[in-house]
């Protein structure tokens, strides 16, 4: 007991070295007894992270994305092995309130989360869209304001956030769809007037061959007062873990912000051709 209480008192000392300013000490710190850390992520959010169809065809399962190699950026430089397990987005997140994972990846800030979860500084905002039927609406939805979206059947997919648009669960009129190609094919069908997705995502989904943003019928427009959702990692309250990891997370997603390397992991990502190397 004696040992595990030393260890854990060394890791909150690199992480206060951090916070005050002096991450040179962090890093001259021996590294050999950090703990490893488990992360859980959806592996369908591309540019983000998402399975590379054109590996998968020659039977290899390799999943890549900016934040996969922001992850790599943060820990490896400290010497922190991880380990990625791939869950349905509302599993991961029952999965780090339980404290049976340390962190998740690509969160959307929730009030109703942020009671259970705890949130990283943001690292990556997205651009708000509403997409819909061209032949249903040839000059697309008469929407001036995010109240005006409650106006129409809306669809989104079964446990995101949509509070950016402004639109709870119950403001929907389906949010069962596990995928956006779901949600495309709803409103092909007249199931729905629209969906709401960020337009970085639909950018992504042409890496995992779906190139949605291609379809001839399917138009897609900004939703004014809708604001411009960020990325968060999150971590359990209850969790140790979470005391000493949380400020590695937050100091080095400032440094990176700061020198563009985050936005420069997305861009590169949206230029990749699939099946070409991982970070």
């Amino acid at each position: 007991m004696r040992n595990h209480s030393s260890k854990f008192t060394r890791w909150l000392v690199i992480a206060a070295a951090l916070i005050s300013g002096m991450p040179s000490l962090a890093h001259a710190a021996p590294t050999a007894a950090m703990p490893g850390v488990t992360l859980c992520v959806d592996d369908n959010f591309p540019p983000f992270e998402y399975a590379d169809p054109a590996l998968k065809k020659l039977g290899q399962h390799v999943v890549r994305g900016s934040t996969i190699s922001l992850v790599n950026g943060i820990l490896k430089p400290y010497g922190i092995p991880y380990q990625i397990k791939w869950y349905p987005f509302s599993r991961c997140m029952a999965e780090v309130e339980q404290g049976s994972i340390d962190v998740g990846l690509d969160a959307y800030y929730d009030p109703d989360r942020a009671r259970m979860l705890t949130y990283s500084k943001p690292y990556f905002s997205l651009t708000p869209q509403y997409f819909y039927s061209k032949k249903r609406y040839p000059n697309g939805l008469n929407i001036t304001s995010t109240q005006d979206l409650k106006k129409y059947k809306g669809c989104g997919i079964h446990g995101y956030s949509y509070l950016h648009y402004g639109l709870r669960a119950q403001d929907l009129f389906n949010n069962d769809s596990l995928s956006d190609a779901g949600l495309v094919h709803m409103v092909q069908y007249n199931r729905c007037d629209y969906f709401v997705e960020e337009l970085e995502v639909l950018q992504g989904l042409a890496l995992t061959e779906q190139a949605i943003l291609k379809i001839p019928d399917l138009g897609h427009a900004s939703v004014p007062g809708a604001e411009s959702p960020q990325l968060y990692f999150f971590l359990s309250k209850s969790s140790q873990t979470t005391q000493w990891l949380l400020p590695i997370l937050n100091h080095e997603i400032s440094r990176l912000k700061a020198k563009g390397d985050v936005t420069h992991l997305v861009s590169a990502e949206l230029r990749r051709n699939p099946g070409t190397p991982p970070h």
